[in-house]
């Protein structure tokens, strides 16, 4: 779509018109896009809906003093709201006076048509053709349309998401979304451990799933050897210890049946940057990055009892 360089040009001048913008603030309403759009003409409040993340969660942004006002219009009406920490009114009318110069920086750029298929967060639906300047002119100032985005992905027959970056915030909007969807929802940075065991739990839950993995990027520049393990449980081990207690069959959704196994110890830790490039480039069809060789069907190594 655009070359690292170009995409890190644009993301730069962006973040420098928006930093020169007076501050602003931002708020999560519990209540659907329609009933703020009424609530808001009917008090004739000086903001914008920033961001429709699901059904019962609607984001609107403006000058700090209004946010406020409005929020606690809402509290009257026991409607719940979350003040946002934010240091601008992102999406909202106090990003008008940067849109020609952004405008001016993003003709620049040279676009080319997306080589897979990408759903737009602007308009909720695919991207057909180049995203020129016009579109992330709109990107700035238009309401994020989250929801709808992730209901197109649905359609697609996307069923596992991936979150790209800390938290999970927007995994619980896509679960408030698609509620009854069946669908896997991966975090790929926690907050609670090491950020590379983060990656490669949801690794683990990408494989599980059914994923595809490309295991010579997960494996690349880590220090461990390369061992055959034994597919059945044997005294026999050479290793100087005899396993006692053998892990329950497990089945792999590509594997036809199940095949008992073992392990003898933890995987090794990877470098960082290696366990991010597993998780990169085209994702299969039924997988969504909210960012190939077949893996065996032995499943991924666990620790076993030792004596």
């Amino acid at each position: 779509m655009l070359s690292l360089e170009d995409a890190l040009t644009l993301v730069s001048e962006r973040g420098r018109l928006m930093q020169a913008l007076p501050s602003g603030g931002m708020a999560a309403v519990m209540a659907s896009e329609e009933t703020v759009r009424d609530l808001l003409e009917a008090q004739k409040a000086r903001l914008s809906i920033a961001a429709v993340n699901g059904p019962q969660t609607t984001v609107v942004s403006g000058r700090s003093d209004d946010v406020r006002d409005f929020t606690r219009h809402l509290e009257a009406r026991g409607i719940r709201s979350t003040p946002l920490a934010v240091s601008h009114a992102f999406h909202s009318a106090l990003m008008e006076p940067m849109l020609d110069a952004f405008t001016e920086a993003a003709r620049s750029i040279s676009w080319q048509p997306p080589r897979m298929p990408m759903v737009s967060n602007l308009t909720g639906r695919v991207v057909e053709g180049p995203l020129d300047a016009g579109y992330w002119r709109d990107h700035v100032r238009q309401a994020v349309r989250f929801a709808d985005g992730v209901r197109s992905l649905h359609a697609m027959g996307i069923r596992s998401y991936l979150e790209v970056g800390p938290g999970s915030a927007l995994l619980a909007a896509g679960r408030s979304t698609l509620a009854e969807a069946g669908a896997t929802w991966i975090a790929s940075l926690g907050r609670q451990q090491p950020e590379w065991r983060s990656v490669l739990e949801a690794l683990r839950q990408l494989y599980v799933s059914g994923r595809d993995i490309d295991w010579s990027n997960v494996h690349r520049g880590a220090t461990h050897r390369r061992r055959s393990l034994s597919t059945y449980p044997s005294r026999a081990s050479g290793t100087g210890w005899t396993p006692r207690a053998w892990l329950p069959r497990r089945a792999h959704p590509r594997c036809a049946q199940p095949i008992p196994f073992s392990a003898r110890e933890s995987p090794p830790r990877p470098a960082s940057s290696s366990s991010s490039r597993a998780l990169s480039g085209p994702m299969p069809r039924s997988c969504a990055t909210i960012a190939s060789a077949a893996p065996s069907c032995s499943p991924s190594p666990r620790r076993s009892t030792r004596p």
